[in-house]
């Protein structure tokens, strides 16, 4: 499977069907249902989440639903996987904590 994180954070050099809303929807539904991976409720939240952010109206739906079967952690969890600032610099983890800090902090 392509690693659509570094799609999303550009789609620099890649088809537009790679970044639509639906090949996101389509992720979330993959990870929420188990098909060809194994369920997972947060990775199925951040692509829900990344599909809604690009105008996908069903993924709206699919990330409440999702939400409210997970924790409140994982739902940050979800949000900092799908977040464009993990990648901006070679150490994701510490740029995205000091983006969730100063986003809390407002």
């Amino acid at each position: 499977m392509a690693r659509y994180e570094f799609a999303d954070a550009t789609c620099a050099g890649s088809s537009q069907a790679l970044c639509s809303a639906d090949t996101f929807f389509d992720l979330g539904m993959m990870y929420s249902t188990g098909r060809l991976v194994a369920p997972d409720l947060v990775s199925a939240h951040k692509w829900f989440n990344i599909a809604a952010m690009r105008g996908n109206a069903k993924a709206v739906r699919h990330r409440i639903e999702s939400a409210a079967e997970i924790a409140a952690a994982e739902i940050v969890l979800s949000l900092c996987m799908g977040c464009p600032c993990r990648l901006s610099v070679p150490s994701g983890e510490q740029a995205h904590a000091a983006h969730f800090r100063a986003r809390s902090a407002r």
